[in-house]
Order: C-alpha cells, then sequence, then structure tokens
C-alpha cells in the first residue's frame, strides 16, 4: 500500500498549499538537511506547505534583534538603536499585558547581546579583523544535478588565522545542538561546505561550529565545537564535503526514479515528525494498513521478535504524521457539518480563570500552602540566581529506547508482512 505522489489530499488546511519539486532539476535548503539527508525521498515528494504560527513568527521577531546585535559587535554599518519588535498574537500562555511585552522585549533583547557575546568569544585569541556575515545567502549551487543552498544565521571568517566559523540562532524550545566536529550541526556544517566551495582561494586551517538557542528545554543554550589544527580542519572539509556529495547524490536518484513513475524506499526515523511530503508517503501509509490489520486480529503485536519490535520502534516517528492527517481530515468534516461526523461533547473541567487573583485570595485567606511555584525557567530574574541554584534540582533522566541495530525498515516491514494474506 503506498500513496501515489500524483494525488493530492482532497481537503487542505485553511491557507495551505502544495509545492512540487522540479524532479529535472530539484531543489534542497541545507536549513532542512537534517530530514532530506536521511531520507532522499522526502526531497521530491511534494510537500505541503501551510501559513507560519505564533512561535515562528516570534522567531522572526527575535532574529531581527539577533541581527542587530552581530552588527552592533562586530562594528558593521552605521550604528543603530536596538529594533522595536513587538510579541505575535496567538501564543500559547501569553498574556499581553504591558509588563508582560516589556519583559518579552527585554529577553529578546538580552539573548541578542548574548548571541553576539558568545560568537565573538571564539574569535577571542585572534588578530582584529574578524569579519561577521549575518544571514548570509550561500549557494544555491549544484551538486550532481541538485540545486543546494540556503540562508546561514552567521558565518565569521578571520583572514590572519585562517579561522571559519558557522553559527546557528535557535529561538524554539526543541532541542537542536551544535553537535561536535565528528558529527556536527548538518545546517550548520552544510553552509560552511557551500561557503567554501564558493570561496576556494579561502583555505580554513581553523573551524568551528555553534548553536545558541537561549530558550531550549533542556540542555546548554549555548553549545560549540572547533579545532585549530590545520590538518584536522583540512579532512573534516574533505570529511563533510563527500558526505554533502552522497546526500545528494541520493536525492539525485530519487528524483529520477520519481520521475520514470517508481518510488525509492522511504528510510523513517526522527526525522519523519515534521515532514511536509508526509500525506504522500508510503511509509506512513503502509503503517495505516498495518495498524488496521491489528485492531482487526489478523496480526498480533507479541508474535513479534526482538528484532522486529526494536525495528518497528525505530521507525515509529514516520507513523505520527498518519494520525495527525486523520485528526485533521475528522475536524474539516465537521467544520463543514458533514453528516458522517458526530460529535459528542463532554463539559470541561472548572479551571480558575484569572491565576493572579487565585493566588491574592489564597494569600488573604492565609492558605500560602495551596499555592505551587512556578515553572524554573519563568522565576528567572525574579530571584538572584545563586537563589534559584539553591531551591532547584533535577528531574530524574528520562529513558530513550534506541534499537541496537538503528532503523531497519526492511525487517520492519518483514514483521508486518508476515501477517498479511498471500495473494493467490
Amino acid at each position: 500500500m503506498t500513496l501515489s505522489p500524483t494525488k493530492d489530499p482532497i481537503d487542505l488546511p485553511q491557507g495551505a498549499t502544495i509545492k512540487r519539486p522540479d524532479l529535472a532539476a530539484p531543489f534542497v535548503s541545507f536549513s532542512s538537511r537534517s530530514r532530506w539527508s536521511k531520507c532522499a525521498l522526502s526531497a521530491v515528494l511534494p510537500q505541503l506547505r501551510t501559513p507560519s504560527g505564533p512561535a515562528a513568527e516570534e522567531g522572526t521577531e527575535a532574529h531581527k534583534v539577533a541581527e542587530w546585535a552581530l552588527a552592533e559587535k562586530f562594528k558593521i554599518g552605521t550604528p543603530a538603536d536596538m529594533p522595536v519588535v513587538v510579541p505575535p498574537q496567538g501564543l500559547d500562555g501569553f498574556t499581553y499585558t504591558e509588563q508582560a511585552i516589556n519583559d518579552w522585549q527585554a529577553q529578546v533583547g538580552q539573548h541578542a547581546i548574548t548571541y553576539a557575546d558568545r560568537a565573538a568569544s571564539l574569535f577571542r585569541d585572534c588578530a582584529s579583523g574578524t569579519h561577521c556575515m549575518i544571514e548570509v545567502k550561500v549557494g544555491p549551487t549544484t551538486i550532481h544535478g541538485v540545486k543546494v543552498g540556503g540562508v546561514a544565521d552567521a558565518l565569521l571568517w578571520n583572514d590572519k588565522a585562517k579561522r571559519l566559523v558557522g553559527g546557528d540562532y535557535k529561538y524554539g524550545r526543541s532541542p537542536v545542538g551544535a553537535g561536535s566536529l565528528d558529527e556536527p550541526n548538518p545546517q550548520v556544517a552544510a553552509a560552511m561546505v557551500l561557503w567554501a566551495r564558493q570561496a576556494p582561494h579561502l583555505e580554513p586551517d581553523q573551524l568551528g561550529g555553534f548553536v545558541y538557542q537561549p530558550r531550549v528545554r533542556y540542555g546548554d543554550a549555548w553549545q560549540c565545537w572547533g579545532t585549530t589544527d590545520a590538518t584536522a580542519a583540512q579532512n573534516w572539509m574533505e570529511r563533510e564535503s563527500d558526505k554533502l556529495h552522497d546526500e545528494l547524490a541520493a536525492v539525485a536518484r530519487a528524483a529520477s526514479e520519481l520521475a520514470a513513475g517508481r518510488l525509492v524506499d522511504p528510510t523513517p526515523g526522527d526525522h519523519c515528525t515534521y515532514c511536509p511530503s508526509a500525506r504522500w508517503c508510503p511509509a506512513a501509509a503502509a503503517y495505516g494498513q498495518a495498524a488496521l490489520q491489528v485492531e482487526a486480529g489478523t496480526k498480533a503485536v507479541v508474535d513479534w521478535t526482538p528484532e522486529e519490535v526494536m525495528a518497528i520502534w525505530a521507525a515509529r516517528a514516520a507513523f505520527k504524521p498518519f494520525e495527525e492527517d486523520l485528526k485533521e481530515r475528522v475536524k474539516m468534516l465537521h467544520e463543514v457539518n458533514h453528516p458522517s461526523v458526530q460529535v459528542k461533547r463532554r463539559t470541561g473541567n472548572r479551571i480558575w480563570d484569572k491565576p493572579a487573583a487565585v493566588v491574592e485570595a489564597l494569600l488573604i485567606a492565609d492558605r500560602a500552602d495551596l499555592l505551587q511555584p512556578p515553572g524554573v525557567e519563568k522565576a528567572s530574574g525574579a530571584l538572584p540566581q545563586a537563589e534559584i541554584d539553591a531551591l532547584v534540582t533535577r528531574a530524574p533522566d528520562v529513558l530513550t529506547f534506541v534499537a541496537t541495530d538503528g532503523k531497519q525498515p526492511e525487517r520492519a516491514a518483514g514483521a508486518f508482512a508476515k501477517y498479511l494474506q498471500e495473494k493467490q
């Protein structure tokens, strides 16, 4: 069971459009490399494009201030005042009071200044003359018939030290990470490799990469790696260039196969969670088929071997979009009052309408024992850091189960297939 890449969804979310890659000359952005480098098919299937939400708009506003902070730090252009940005409407849990907006603006500004300071610190041991390129367009360049390019948040170059550093500023909360010299952040590494390809006369002898994510849920906000060894830097550039070439060659093969009416096998994994091509993905369709067979009793999870269980577990992220698409479609049918949809309502639980007033009322009633402290991150700035450190501890570690043999779509598919009725 597969979904035809030429058949589009009947219903689309409001404002959504479908983009079809040019199979003769596909384009990939290094900002989404963490997905298409692992699954070449996702680079050539149709993509559902939806309007950006409040969180993305907030990130755009924060980037405006970050760009200003870098320009001020590296003395680029005429000095200017910090840009005035406002929180977009619709942010989850945001009160939009004057105080809340002022606090948000102050936090955005402080994060931007810290970002610029940390970036500059990576050249503290170098002679003056570090050149900072902000929101620099890299490419597009064509490799194996595939156009690749994008915009890098920051690329820094010191000619005297021959040091190249790529950086990324993330304002979301899901951890990204800079990686390491051996396994660098794929977006940052691609930007560095492609920039060096555009400027072959500038051969770096020193390399570094960083990611600053001030609001990350866990892990360090600032992460970086680097080497000042010329041989290591040259080996890194060759290795990362070869890796990028191999990934783009796989995309080219996927485009060629799809143009001929065939699909290369998808590679399910965590990268599937927000894949814009999920509606056309054969892995998602196969999972839907398998789930229905489990429900019908023609297969049983308990009969899988341990190896099959872990193969399916490793591929589970590919199947999340299937359920999300199903929920979205049902919601759309309900919104147009389709007769096939009935809704049962359950009265919502009683909740506090005005938390601040509730706190005041409980304090007046001398019932401070009923109060709950806010999240640690919300108390930052309200209490001295030393006092916060003395009051907090760590939650138990979160266990992540990983298949010893890695992702094996063939074995996972085989575990499903053994329960299918043989064709006569």
